[in-house]
This record gives structure tokens, C-alpha cells and sequence, in this order.
């Protein structure tokens, strides 16, 4: 009798045991019916169970590979696989975007949602026919803008036009590089179309047009009894590799300028708020390319001490390489209306 008893204890322990150590997914009672992706709300499909969907292991019948790409994703909420395999589609389509569209993306569709003991699995689908059809109408688009700086950029004799040009359409070809990657993979014909210029050759033309501008730099504070934070900014321009230009042969003046405001907090320390400014103009002082600026916040237990390390922030600021900046600043200039 007894050992009938222990048999019976040991099969209830085991059934406990694997009920213990079964992890099952959660599938909340009020689970969302949408995700929002890029601003849209997007449905969500019914969410299978049981056998092991077709799409998770080969080509679907109803989403054949032939007609759809497909993007698979796994995570431990229905939710979170959805908006994983619905983001990925997305950015397929859209290798850069990163503002929130707000409508949904006609070419992808969340086709099913499946789950197991472990995780939800979800398929998103992209059709390929739509999808290629999308991607070279952004190609056509980049290429015509592309074209009309190309123009430009050969009608233009200002250097400092031209390295705003240049980085214009290198940008462009980095975007349209993005989108010919993806249609590559969502063209039934795996071609795309491949760019007809040589991007390599606009690096070198504005590596050339950066080392023969003439900027002369000039700083200008706010506050006085300051010490000239000008040669700092010509150390920003030697470490770019560029030339400063003394007053006579310069070309363009590169103008900042340091705003400080003091405030006392109230546990007595002093906080000093900066904006630090550099603009870029030609030497008539009559064209402005355009401006860069950068907030800087310090605090320090007095006045002075605050004062001191917020031009210390801008010194580090100013000594660094000012290529970019001035790249920024061309290409700002070429893209204003």
C-alpha cells in the first residue's frame, strides 16, 4: 500500500515540476490591437498557436518568395515582434528616414503573428512589385536633384559655393547607395540601378577647394575683460587643415561670437549659460553662407569660477577641427531657398 502511495506522490511531483518549468509566453488579457510604427497605428494580425507556421521555415505558399520579400522577428510580447518586424520592413524601404510619417507604408503589410512555448514570432511582408516601383521613383528624384547641383557646381566659380555643393550631392549619393542596396533585394530582378557618377572624384575635388579657401577668424565676447578666444578659433581652422588667412588676402571671415548670462541657483552656487556662435561670410560682408551654433552650461561655487570654466568649455570647442563646421555650414548655405 505504501508503495502505491509513493508512486502516486512521485507522479504528482512531476507533474508539478513541468508545470514549474514550462515557460509560456504572456498573453495579457487586454493586449494591444495595434503598434504604432513612425507615427502610424498598424494592426495587428490574429496571434496563432499550435503547429509550427510554414513561413517561419520556408517559402509561404500564401506569401511566396517570388512576390514578397519577407522580414521575420521573434520577442517576448506579440507587441514587440510586431513593431520589430514591421520596423525592419520600414527601413528597408526607407534606408534614412527618421521623422515620424504618421501614415502607413502601402508596400509592407503585418501578415501573422505565432507563438510558442517561448517567444511570439512575427511576419511582415514587403510586395516586391510596389516596393521596386517606390524605390526608383526616390532613385528618379535623388538623381534629378543630383543632376541640377551637378549644373551648379559647374557654373559655380565661388570655392566655398562649391564645397556646399559637393557635400550636397556626395549626401545624395550616400542615400541613393542606402536605396539601391535595398531595391537589390526587394527588385524580382535583383538589378536596382546603379548611380552614373563617380563619387570618389567630388571627395577629391572638395579636399582640393578646402585647402585653397581663405578664411580669416575673428571672436567676439560678450563680456569684457575677457581673454580674445580668436586664436583659438584659428587653431580650430590649422587643425581642419585649413590655411587662416590674414586680413588682406582673406576671402571670407569666419565671425564668432560668446553670449554669457549668469544666474544664481538656489543653493548659492552660480550657473553660467553660453551660446556660442560662428558665422561664415564672404569678405563683402554682404553674402552669409550661414551659422553654426552650440549652448554651453557650467556651474561653479562663484561668478568668476563659472566664468572660467565656460570659456574653457568654448576653448575646447573652438580648437577642434573646424572641418565639418565649415562643410556644414556650405552645404546649409546651398540648400536655403
Amino acid at each position: 500500500m505504501r508503495s502505491k502511495h509513493n508512486l502516486v506522490l512521485l507522479g504528482l511531483l512531476i507533474v508539478l515540476s513541468g508545470c514549474a518549468t514550462t515557460k509560456q509566453p504572456t498573453l495579457a488579457s487586454n493586449s494591444a490591437t495595434h503598434i504604432i510604427s513612425h507615427g502610424a497605428h498598424i494592426s495587428l494580425p490574429t496571434i496563432a498557436s499550435g503547429k509550427r507556421p510554414e513561413w517561419l521555415v520556408r517559402d509561404s505558399q500564401d506569401y511566396p518568395a517570388k512576390d514578397y520579400y519577407s522580414v521575420t522577428s521573434q520577442a517576448n510580447t506579440a507587441e514587440a515582434a510586431a513593431k520589430k518586424a514591421y520596423d525592419s520592413a520600414y527601413q528597408l524601404l526607407n534606408p534614412e528616414q527618421v521623422s515620424n510619417t504618421g501614415t502607413e507604408q502601402p508596400q509592407i503589410k503585418l501578415a501573422a503573428l505565432w507563438h510558442d512555448q517561448n517567444n511570439f514570432h512575427a511576419l511582415a511582408v514587403i510586395v516586391r512589385q510596389q516596393a521596386t516601383t517606390f524605390l526608383l521613383d526616390q532613385l528618379n528624384s535623388l538623381d534629378t536633384a543630383t543632376q541640377a547641383n551637378v549644373t551648379a557646381l559647374n557654373n559655380s566659380e565661388d570655392p566655398l559655393t562649391k564645397i556646399g555643393l559637393l557635400q550636397t550631392v556626395i549626401e545624395r549619393q550616400q542615400l541613393r547607395a542606402a536605396i539601391q542596396k535595398s531595391l537589390k533585394k526587394v527588385d524580382p530582378a535583383k538589378e536596382g540601378r546603379e548611380s552614373p557618377w563617380n563619387t570618389r572624384s567630388w571627395s577629391l575635388q572638395m579636399a582640393a577647394l578646402l585647402k585653397e579657401l581663405r578664411i580669416i577668424p575673428v571672436m567676439d565676447i560678450s563680456l569684457s575683460n575677457t581673454t580674445s578666444l580668436t586664436p583659438m578659433l584659428k587653431q580650430g581652422l590649422e587643425n581642419a587643415g585649413l590655411r587662416p588667412a590674414r586680413s588682406f588676402e582673406a576671402d571670407y571671415i569666419l565671425s564668432g561670437k560668446l553670449d554669457i548670462e549668469e544666474t544664481e541657483l538656489d543653493n548659492g552656487y552660480i550657473q553660467a549659460n553660453g551660446q556660442l556662435q560662428l558665422i561664415l561670410q564672404h569678405k563683402d560682408r554682404k553674402t552669409n553662407y550661414g551659422m553654426r551654433s552650440w549652448a554651453l552650461e557650467v556651474t561653479s561655487i562663484n561668478a568668476e569660477g563659472a566664468k572660467e570654466r565656460l570659456l574653457n568649455k568654448a576653448k575646447r570647442l573652438l580648437t577642434t577641427d573646424k572641418r565639418e563646421t565649415i562643410i556644414g555650414i556650405a552645404a546649409q548655405a546651398d540648400r536655403q531657398p
